[in-house]
């Protein structure tokens, strides 16, 4: 190259006495080496720089495929706990309907109450007995089916003079509740007992 031949870049500025790779501040005189062994240099430097590019661009893609393996093990680990975090919520609010059922029970003093406020508190049970139901809980225990123990808890029993009310369900107590099947908490009960007078 003559003193009048510049090969500019913006990396990369070859003149009559040096060639400079600014980037790395490499420095390559001319009277060191011939162009060619520049032009070599530089293509190892190149080299160098995309093996460089491909093992960040390998790190960058696996830290992206970990991250999104996380948000993927979180939201599994979320949707596991979801109905646990339900129940416990929702175990928490059957004393609320234990209430409206005790307030319910009492049906001389709650007909001695005002007819449109007994509609508008009946009309908050049963919109909490909705919201129980959407959310899987649900509730058991009737008058007249046959005691289960698996179901129900005998509190008290009663003498029933008719035989085919023997194990029968004569009182509820407390409601029983399951949730998605499973009993959370068994009604109370009072049991008819027959027995024959001898």
């Amino acid at each position: 190259m003559n003193e009048k031949d510049t090969l500019k870049n913006d990396d990369i500025t070859i003149g009559s006495d040096e060639a400079v790779f600014d980037t790395d501040d490499i420095i390559i005189d001319e009277e060191e080496g011939e162009p060619l062994k520049i032009i070599k240099k530089l293509r190892e430097r190149l080299k160098t720089c995309e093996v460089e590019k491909l093992q960040y661009l390998d790190g960058w893609q696996r830290s992206k495929a970990d991250y999104a393996n996380a948000r993927k093990n979180e939201e599994k680990n979320l949707s596991e706990l979801e109905p646990f975090i339900k129940e416990k919520v929702l175990m928490e609010l059957i004393p609320i309907a234990d209430n409206f059922d005790v307030a319910f029970r009492n049906k001389e003093a709650w007909e001695k109450v005002d007819k449109n406020w007994r509609i508008g508190v009946e009309g908050i049970y049963s919109n909490l007995i909705g919201i129980f139901y959407s959310l899987g809980l649900s509730q058991f225990g009737t008058i007249g089916e046959k005691f289960d123990p698996t179901l129900c808890q005998a509190i008290e029993t009663e003498k029933v003079s008719e035989k085919e009310k023997d194990d029968e369900v004569i009182t509820i107590i407390q409601k029983g509740y399951k949730f998605k099947g499973k009993v959370v908490r068994p009604a109370k009960v009072r049991v008819g007992i027959y027995k024959e007078d001898n």
